[in-house]
């Protein structure tokens, strides 16, 4: 809880310890401590006498002689009072200023520390509660009184009589909660009354936050309750409390709020911070409700802050019965029937007997069982009843309407069969429905003809498709109808083909007949299927060859009529020439020419440079690359040039060279990577090396070499395509490896935050020139060839572990990595004694801090007299007050000491502060 809501806190405790204690006392009055006025702005004007000690009457006990009170209570009792209550905000100095209207009127006062104590305590402890008072008084004192160093005020604690009129300033601390008692001690005779000022203070004493709720009392809460209890962050005033500055919704409905009261509010006291609020309808089932404050409502503290519209929500556990729907099954309705099912749901609470009952989105209730079956399609909310009336509901429940599956024919293609070939086809359905969906197509005559959405390859006629899903619901689609087109009609019987003579065009093919109700077109071809474009069942002008016609319809049906071969009376032609080209850049390239004859020809002479010479082999061999004229010739001089003339002999595999590399120097037990860094394509590789290596891998990898794979490899390699080769070699050397490791021990675990600790490393590393890089929580914090660390910097639960490095070669690994030491951190436990005696021969003569930690972090150790003065500090957890005061002995009494101190955690790795206070009595 925040300082500054100590104070709302206090005072309704003080309320109520008071009443409770005194069964009859009278609703306090502004001149009674329980009714202190809240202080709430800087300046009060306050224009009555009072007179009277209010309904709590010798609140003040009576000092006598009045002269020699101070230190302790310095009023002789309680006379004509009026109180003023308020809780420090900001810490500073407080100044105060009582000025009576009328100078010749003697006001006498008196400041209590209330944070600790309440009201009913100042009867018996006024002299520990008392922190400033004034009582002088006589000729020349009367007048103007308060707290303020500049107007002349030493000291907390004033005598009666020609004393001091004014106190010194007062340091206060945020969250403490004081009352101020102004007494009127010329009563009657009194002529006006007084202004209260504390405009000069530096500390904020009054109240500028808005209350709010703080939490909710929901346990326990039962079934069947109508009430529960809730606080604020600090006192609100009574009468803005009511049933329509509140709002409480819960799981299933709002509840009317029909009464709120506090306790203190009960016995007339103002402010109250703990509220009861009573509700109808009672609460019945379990879950979160929120209460709210309304916008608007007049929800105000003693300096009139109010509250925020605001919610707040709460957990109510009644006992109520719990629907578990982990093990539920939930079928849907099918094909449009009442045949839906909810069951498996079970239930736990205060019981059975339950009372079950289901109701659907209209609310109508469909059933009185746990399980839900026989019902349509919708949202069902299942609630349990135990035989106290406490409910607990689950839901809602979907059940869907499965129905018939649906067929979208948008994209329905069909395809006649067309040339009496059943080439017919129904595709483009879609489907939809519960799987799995079977499919059965049935013909006109209802015999199964297809299981899939889809047929292909029908005859003409009428076909209907049956779908049924997996709930046995049944569609129809159909019928669709595949109409039939038969194919032209051919006859052949009367061709007449004429062959081409002496090599001219002058075939021709007639004769055929075709028929056919549909528009026809013809498409001849020769034997290489190159269409000729002739659009009629005969053709002329042809040579040589063998030609066919093909003839469809509208339809595309279409019937074929041929080959047809035409044939050359006389003459020769070259049919083909191949050749291969020069490799490896030799003269070894050659040309070899095939010729027909289309009658007997004779001698047939070839020639491959335009004519300039001849033979006759048809075979011409060792050619350099070049360009080659082709031209064939028979004993009737009847001449035939190569059509694709000029024949071009190229060179194929152009010499390359090659290099080899590879790892160099190596460790034994590493892998050697062997390579040829030139990238030619087309080539076949062979190494061969020490120890019988050979591989035909380009790039080849030898894992884990030893020593006795150190020497020359050898690669060759060849063009795959035309032979050409190149040799290279690479010379490889190997080291032994050697291995290294670590291990991390250390001098002890646990310790406390801030202790000396030690780790070191044994290592293993073959001689090797070696050093260590150490870590904690994963940041390097020392380096270098020590194989040691010791630290003081170990505040919260750490790991530690290290690393060791060399710049040898084959060193495994390199780093090494030890294990991980995790050191674990000892809470500070401390112990202040309550009491302590600087002039003991025990050991108990210096109040000093008893721990087993070596330091404290973040140490801060302060004493305060109970006026708030700093009369001693330290940050040595060893260094303790001796019981002096600026070397002079301190009083006996209570002292207070504040502890401040930081804590390491997971949670806060860069650290807390923490803080602990008390008190501890001097003695002598």
């Amino acid at each position: 809880m925040k300082s500054k809501f100590l104070s709302p806190f206090l005072s309704g405790f003080f309320l109520l310890a008071f009443i409770a204690n005194n069964v009859k006392a009278q609703e306090p009055t502004e001149q009674d401590c329980l009714g202190a006025i809240t202080v709430c702005q800087d300046i009060y004007v306050e224009p009555n006498v009072f007179s009277g000690t209010g309904n709590y009457q010798n609140e003040i006990p009576v000092c006598q002689p009045c002269d020699q009170c101070c230190p302790d209570n310095c009023i002789d009792g309680e006379q004509n009072s009026v109180w003023y209550r308020f809780t420090v905000q900001e810490s500073g100095d407080l100044v105060l200023s009582i000025d009576p209207n009328a100078p010749s009127d003697d006001y006498d006062w008196v400041l209590y520390d209330m944070t600790f104590h309440r009201c009913e305590d100042l009867p018996e402890k006024a002299s520990q509660m008392q922190i400033s008072c004034n009582a002088a008084g006589g000729a020349g004192y009367q007048g103007e009184t308060g707290i303020d160093s500049n107007m002349g005020g030493v000291v907390n604690c004033n005598n009666c009589g020609e004393t001091n009129k004014w106190n010194a300033n007062l340091p206060v601390l945020a969250g403490r909660t004081y009352v101020l008692s102004i007494n009127n001690w010329a009563g009657a005779g009194a002529q006006s009354g007084f202004t209260l000022d504390f405009s000069a203070s530096t500390a904020v004493i009054y109240d500028d936050v808005r209350p709010e709720f703080m939490n909710v009392i929901a346990s326990p809460i039962i079934c069947g309750d109508t009430s529960f209890r809730f606080n604020f962050t600090e006192v609100v005033k009574c009468v803005t409390v009511t049933e329509n500055s509140l709002k409480l919704s819960g799981p299933e409905e709002e509840h009317d709020i029909v009464h709120v009261t506090g306790p203190a509010c009960e016995v007339g006291a103002e402010m109250e911070r703990t509220y009861k609020v009573t509700v109808d309808p009672p609460f019945t089932v379990n879950g979160d409700y929120t209460l709210e404050i309304v916008p608007f409502s007049s929800i105000s503290d003693a300096c009139d802050n109010v509250a925020l519209p605001q919610e707040i929500t709460f957990t109510v556990d009644l006992g109520a019965p719990e629907i578990d729907s982990t093990n539920s099954s939930v079928a849907n309705a099918t094909c449009g029937e009442d045949n839906g099912f909810i069951t498996g749901l079970e239930i736990s609470g205060n019981g059975p007997p339950y009372f079950y009952y289901w109701v659907n989105e209209t609310q109508d209730t469909v059933g009185y069982d746990l399980d839900l079956t026989n019902v349509a399609s919708g949202q069902y909310t299942l609630y349990v009843e135990d035989e106290v009336g406490c409910a607990g509901s689950s839901g809602p429940y979907s059940i869907m309407n499965e129905g018939a599956p649906l067929v979208d024919d948008v994209a329905l293609q069909t395809v006649n069969d067309t040339c009496e070939a059943n080439m017919g086809s129904i595709t483009g359905l879609e489907i939809s429905g519960t799987e799995p969906i079977t499919y059965e197509w049935v013909d006109e005559s209802g015999q199964p003809v297809g299981d899939t959405t889809y047929l292909t390859g029908l005859s003409g006629g009428e076909y209907t498709l049956i779908i049924t899903d997996a709930n046995d619901c049944q569609a129809t689609y159909g019928p669709v109808e595949i109409l039939s087109l038969p194919a032209p009609q051919l006859d052949v019987s009367n061709v007449v083909v004429k062959n081409a003579s002496c090599e001219l065009q002058n075939g021709s093919i007639s004769g055929i007949e075709v028929f056919s109700q549909y528009e026809l077109s013809f498409d001849w071809r020769d034997e290489n299927n190159n269409p000729l474009g002739i659009d009629s069942a005969e053709i002329h002008a042809l040579l040589p060859g063998v030609y066919s016609l093909s003839i469809m319809d509208e339809h595309g049906c279409t019937v074929n009529a041929g080959p047809y071969e035409i044939i050359n009376e006389g003459g020769l032609q070259i049919e083909n020439v191949s050749s291969d080209d020069a490799t490896c850049e030799n003269d070894n390239a050659s040309i070899q020419i095939s010729v027909s004859t289309f009658e007997d020809a004779g001698i047939v002479e070839y020639s491959i440079n335009d004519s300039l010479s001849w033979q006759s082999d048809s075979i011409f061999e060792n050619l350099a690359p070049g360009t080659y004229h082709i031209i064939v010739r028979d004993q009737f001089a009847c001449y035939d040039e190569y059509g694709e003339n000029p024949v071009i002999i190229e060179n194929k595999g152009e010499v390359f060279q090659i290099t080899a590399e590879g790892d160099t120097p190596l460790c034994s037990g590493d892998d050697l990577q062997l390579f040829v860094p030139e990238n030619i394509s087309g080539l076949g590789y062979q190494w061969s090396g020490p120890d019988g290596f050979s591989s035909p891998e380009k790039d080849p990898l030898i894992q884990n070499v030893e020593m006795a794979n150190a020497g020359i490899y050898t690669v060759i390699a060849t063009d795959t395509s035309y032979g050409c080769a190149d040799t290279t070699s690479v010379e490889i050397q190997v080291e032994e490896s050697f291995l290294m490791s670590v291990d991390l021990t250390v001098s002890k675990n646990s310790i406390y935050p801030g202790e000396e600790i030690t780790f070191t490393a044994s290592s293993a590393h073959a001689n090797a020139e070696v050093y260590y890089v150490w870590y904690i929580d994963g940041v390097e914090v020392q380096s270098g060839a020590d194989s040691t660390l010791t630290t003081t910097d170990i505040l919260a639960n750490a790991v530690v572990y290290c690393e060791m490095h060399t710049d040898a070669n084959c060193a495994d690994p390199n780093p090494a990595l030890s294990n991980e030491v995790e050191v674990s951190i000892y809470d500070i436990r401390f112990y202040l004694p309550n009491s302590f005696n600087p002039s003991s021969t025990q050991g108990n003569d210096v109040f000093r801090i008893i721990t087993q930690a070596e330091a404290i972090p973040g140490l801060e150790f302060y004493i305060f007299d109970r006026w708030g003065q700093k009369i001693f500090e330290s940050n040595d957890k060893d260094v303790g007050w001796d019981g002096t005061i600026r070397g002079k002995p301190a009083p006996e009494g209570v002292y207070i000491w504040l502890l401040k101190y930081e804590v390491f955690t997971d949670e806060s790795p860069d650290g807390k502060e923490e803080s602990k206070k008390g008190t501890v009595m001097l003695v002598r």
